[in-house]
């Protein structure tokens, strides 16, 4: 970079962002701007006594080393050869994190560089805090989604055993009462009679839509298989379930997520696609298991996938996400939509398969 010193003096003295020269050979500062200085906290004949290794704290200097060691190697280097975040320590002891920019500097008789920086210790700040926060997030839904399975099953078993032992006791009792009266009264019990019945199924269908009995007692495989036939019996669309050969061996929270993206997707073909065929594929790989959801409908638009209001597709994303899987939805308009996910198999201890 070759500077007039009119250009010089307006772009380095009068620069609001801090810039400085060293000599790449004796790794010592030739000059350094006023930003500089209020940034680091020294005068400027402080830093002309100095190095650039004085500036960082003892973590970053063989870093520093190895980078400036590569710089020597190299007679030409493009403009603004190097760039990052690095970590300085300031006169009065503080850490402050400055982006930098160098480039090669045309002084004659000396290989120098020119850094200009950028104080983002605030932004670095303020972006662990937003991690940090998000961490906190996910583990604070991810455990109210277990907490609400949990509730689920509870629930399920209470309406299933409780409520249906009392309705099926119930209905004994219209039986045997209904043995004892005239005809036209036994007509009105045995009609209290079906309507219990009736009762006892729905029941039943609500105990089993909150938590299948066949997830916990004969494994995902016959679950999703049972739920693609369910999808027909209800909404009359053709669900075909392909299977892999053997059962998988996963852990209950990978199964659990399974199921429940499977439920929402054919809920969200249900309601939006007005497709005629759907098609589940459970498929076994060498590092892990992939489930395919497939439909033939009007396809899924881009405001709808993009839409904070959709809160199905951003639970069945949460829910991929907690048992580290990749979740992806491909959909264009009139070519249906596919729903995969990918994820490694891991054991009930929670170790990969």
């Amino acid at each position: 970079m070759d500077l007039g010193k009119a250009e010089y003096e307006l772009m380095f003295r009068q620069s609001p962002l801090p810039m400085w020269i060293h000599d790449l050979d004796t790794r010592r500062f030739i000059d350094i701007n006023q930003a500089a200085q209020r940034e680091l906290g020294y005068t400027r004949d402080e830093l002309l006594q100095m190095t650039v290794y004085d500036i960082r704290p003892e973590s970053e200097q063989k870093r520093l080393k190895q980078v400036l060691d590569s710089l020597q190697d190299q007679p030409k280097v493009p403009a603004f050869d190097l760039y990052g975040v690095w970590t300085y320590l300031t006169k009065d002891g503080r850490l402050i994190e400055m982006e930098v920019r160098t480039t090669a500097l045309a002084i004659p008789g000396r290989s120098a560089r020119m850094t200009i920086a950028r104080n983002v210790t605030e932004t670095s700040a303020a972006d662990a805090a937003l991690r940090d926060s998000e961490a906190r997030y996910r583990a604070l839904a991810q455990r109210l989604q277990t907490v609400r399975e949990d509730e689920r099953v509870e629930l399920s078993r209470t309406i299933h055993d409780e409520l249906g032992q009392s309705l099926t006791a119930l209905k004994i009792e219209l039986s045997v009462l209904s043995k004892r009266l005239d005809p036209a009264s036994q007509e009105r019990v045995e009609a209290s009679a079906a309507a219990v019945d009736l009762i006892i199924q729905q029941v039943r269908n609500i105990a089993t839509e909150l938590r299948p009995g066949v997830l916990d007692h004969l494994g995902l495989v016959a679950a999703l298989e049972w739920q693609a036939k369910e999808f027909t019996r209800r909404t009359g669309i053709v669900c075909h379930f392909a299977q892999p050969t053997e059962e998988p061996a996963l852990a209950s929270d990978q199964a659990v997520s399974l199921f429940r993206i499977l439920q929402e997707s054919l809920t969200n073909v249900a309601r939006h696609a007005h497709a005629t065929r759907v098609t589940v594929s459970l498929v076994l790989q060498n590092d892990g298991l992939r489930l395919l959801i497939e439909d033939d409908g009007i396809g899924l638009t881009e405001e709808r996938r993009k839409d904070h209001r959709s809160l199905g597709l951003i639970g069945m994303e949460e829910r991929a996400r907690f048992i580290d899987a990749r979740l992806s939805i491909e959909s264009a308009a009139g070519l249906g939509t596919r729903v995969l996910v990918d994820l490694p198999i891991r054991t009930a201890a929670g170790v990969s398969a």
